[in-house]
């Protein structure tokens, strides 16, 4: 039977026979079905089998000693059988591509601006006003932005103190635009960076965790994202983005040394350059506490502008730590009830600190855990503060100029305090060399920093307290109470 079988499919019959041996059988059955078949064709052994002409067998002549189809009609035939899955498969595919490279990234960062912004508004319910510092920010996020290159202000640089409210002021401003909902009011994108001595900012790579991004490691990758993010902010706000960027130092024991801040600087400035004024994408302000970390991206980036906030005025001051439930029940705990007592408890210290809230609630804690009350308790570790905060001052001034002669700043420091909070504008060149030569001769303390691009004052209050020969009618007369 095999032989018969083999015989069949290696020979060519004339005119399409169909060559089949029985299946169990060891005789040949060809003469059985001796039969003429059908033209040869795709549909001719299926309907010859249904026919009953062979029941149960297959049709080997399909694939053997048929003449094939040409393979343009193979292909005509299979596109027309499964055009439609094809055509499915196609569509998918590409919207699968398209929801995963262009609409996903779009609809993670629209979330990632609307759920940052309402992060702002969280915080105490009454914040002094700044109007000063709040015009200032204002002005510039409503600034058009025109043309290749802005005109003005690229970018903003907002330093002070540290514990005045430099944070408070600027979240109050920034949920203002925000809050009249992310599709109508400015979308806000704030960013937090610590800084740390011999660490190096990697700004790209924090704006690409920001914005939930994968971070591709390339130079150009933040100019992508806020590209896209600007188009969105714009198409549903009608303005830029604000990017609000801040260098935080949360060690406040950590030491920078002068070229640390000029590193940082650099970074910080020519991230905001190439967001802001190589290509303008956004509105973009950082906060700084370090004084010359501000002043030297105020130096190497002009495109940029200082906003020094300052203490709040004394009546200011008061009302905030009155109505403020956390300081002034701890101020009746420590002080006492008597309202005379607490205010002069709260002018001893705003002499020789200014509206530093955060170091009074530290002072205070200290006073609580000692187990001491009173006025007198609390003025006493006010006083000690005081000297520990005055120290950097004192041994600058104790660098003589020679032959036992007094300090060589001291005159030129007297000239910054008399100046007034706005600032000392230096007159000559014994001005510019004395102001380079504390810069670099106490770059952690910062005996000095710039309120503008041009004029300089004391870093801290207690500095001009301490040069003003620690006199409260002297702060009234030049301009500090």
């Amino acid at each position: 039977m095999h032989g018969c079988f083999v015989a069949a499919l290696l020979s060519r019959l004339p005119e399409g026979m169909f060559v089949a041996c029985s299946p169990g059988s060891s005789r040949c059955l060809l003469p059985q079905y001796h039969k003429r078949l059908p033209p040869i064709g795709h549909a001719a052994p299926r309907a010859h089998v249904k026919a009953g002409a062979l029941p149960g067998w297959k049709w080997i002549g399909a694939t053997f000693g048929v003449k094939k189809q040409p393979l343009w009609k193979k292909a005509v035939q299979f596109a027309s059988t499964h055009a439609s899955g094809l055509l499915q498969t196609a569509v998918w595919s590409l919207l699968t591509v398209w929801f995963a490279s262009w609409l996903r990234p779009r609809m993670i960062m629209t979330a990632t601006a609307s759920a940052a912004g309402g992060r702002l508004r969280q915080g105490s319910k009454f914040v002094p006003q700044r109007p000063r510092e709040e015009d200032a920010i204002k002005g510039y996020i409503n600034t058009e932005m025109s043309g290749s290159q802005p005109m003005g202000t690229a970018f903003l640089v907002v330093t002070g103190s540290q514990g005045i409210g430099k944070s408070t002021m600027l979240k109050k401003t920034f949920s203002k635009l925000w809050k009249r909902g992310w599709w109508r009011g400015r979308w806000i994108l704030p960013m937090e960076a610590d800084l740390k001595p011999g660490e190096s900012l990697q700004l790209s790579t924090l704006l690409a965790t920001v914005l939930r991004q994968p971070d591709k490691d390339k130079p150009s990758q933040e100019i992508w994202l806020l590209t896209t993010l600007n188009e969105l902010c714009k198409a549903c706000t009608r303005g830029p983005v604000v990017v609000y960027l801040q260098l935080t130092t949360k060690n406040r024991a950590d030491q920078f040394s002068y070229d640390e801040c000029d590193a940082i600087a650099s970074a910080v400035g020519a991230f905001a350059r190439r967001l802001t004024y190589d290509v303008p994408l956004c509105k973009f302000i950082v906060e700084v506490s370090v004084s010359l970390i501000a002043d030297k991206i105020l130096e190497k980036f002009n495109m940029s502008r200082l906003v020094v906030v300052q203490p709040l005025p004394f009546a200011e001051f008061v009302k905030v730590m009155k109505t403020d439930k956390m300081m002034s029940g701890r101020l009746e705990q420590v002080v006492g009830k008597d309202a005379g007592q607490i205010e002069e408890v709260l002018k001893y210290y705003y002499l020789r600190a200014g509206g530093n809230f955060r170091d009074l609630a530290e002072l205070l804690e200290n006073v609580a855990v000692a187990g001491l009350k009173g006025a007198a308790a609390v003025k006493f570790q006010i006083e000690q503060w005081y000297q520990v905060k005055i120290q950097p001052l004192l041994d600058c001034l104790a660098i003589q100029s020679g032959n036992n002669q007094p300090s060589k700043f001291q005159g030129f420091l007297e000239s910054v305090a008399k100046a007034g909070p706005t600032g000392y504008l230096c007159k000559n060149a014994s001005d510019r060399s004395l102001q380079r030569e504390l810069r670099l001769e106490k770059p952690v303390a910062g005996i000095i920093r710039s309120t503008t691009s041009t004029s300089i004052t004391l870093k801290h209050w207690h500095f001009t307290f301490k040069i003003l020969g620690e006199s409260e009618q002297n702060m009234k007369d030049f301009g500090y109470m």
